[in-house]
């Protein structure tokens, strides 16, 4: 490692504080239109169901991706001297709050219909629920099995993410395999239950309006260059670091060589 390297770890959550506000507004805007499709739906459905849709939609539809788009494009912010400056928690502790508030509110949805209905219905819509809950199960779990940090500014030096051991690679595939298909399986879900509850014309539109707003700033934030490794954003480009050589010996990973 570069002996000029700065790790930020221990004021990530007060780095560009300024980009707080760049999270805050959507969820907040988010959650005004939960209580908006809240209260849409209640003109036709029993507040149960309503408060089951808007609350899903909160959290499928804005929390879950704002936790996705920070954790893939914002590991480095704009106002950090990368690669110097290392380590900047940032976006794991967006991505960490985010996703937890995503679960709560997907919960409280859940309770909110299984209290109304028991687990009677068999729709389409209702298994595909419970798939999408399953999976949202196993990845709130699955920070269990990431193994050990290791790295400079960790008690060790070794460990499973800094030597990117077989256990790290199979959770971070898993990760994000299991993450995707639970996106798209909640939209499927989205989809089927405003069919179901026939909701009036202007909430499926502005929720696909939404969701299409998210995959184009995605879009943009990909092809514009923002996602950077985590590993990189760790512990930096230096090919001393363990990950780092892993790559430089496979010829078609350039990931070390562009950063």
């Amino acid at each position: 490692m570069a002996r000029d390297t700065v790790h930020a770890v221990t004021i990530g959550w007060r780095t560009a504080r300024w980009r707080h506000g760049v999270v805050i507004g959507p969820v907040l805007l988010g959650v005004c239109g939960a209580v908006a499709s809240i209260g849409i739906l209640r003109e036709a459905l029993p507040l149960p169901y309503a408060l089951h849709g808007g609350l899903m939609l909160l959290a499928w539809a804005v929390l879950f991706p704002l936790g996705v788009i920070v954790a893939r494009y914002v590991k480095v912010t704009g106002d950090q001297d990368f690669p110097r400056v290392v380590e900047n928690l940032f976006w794991f502790n967006w991505h960490r709050a985010l996703q937890y508030a995503g679960a709560a509110v997907a919960l409280a949805a859940a309770i909110a219909i299984v209290a109304a209905t028991g687990l009677r219905a068999h729709s389409a819509h209702a298994w595909l629920g419970r798939a999408t809950l399953l999976l949202l199960l196993v990845q709130v779990l699955m920070p269990q099995l990431r193994g050990s940090k290791g790295g400079p500014t960790d008690v060790t030096p070794r460990g499973d993410h800094y030597d990117m051991t077989r256990r790290r690679r199979i959770f971070e595939a898993a990760h994000k395999l299991i993450g995707v298909v639970a996106l798209l399986a909640a939209a499927a879900t989205i989809a089927t239950g405003l069919d179901i509850a026939a909701a009036p014309a202007p909430l499926p539109v502005a929720t696909g309006a939404l969701i299409a707003g998210l995959l184009a700033v995605a879009a943009w934030l990909e092809l514009s260059g923002h996602h950077v490794d985590n590993y990189i954003a760790l512990w930096g480009t230096d090919p001393s670091h363990p990950g780092n050589r892993r790559r430089l010996r496979r010829p078609a990973d350039a990931g070390v060589r562009d950063a």
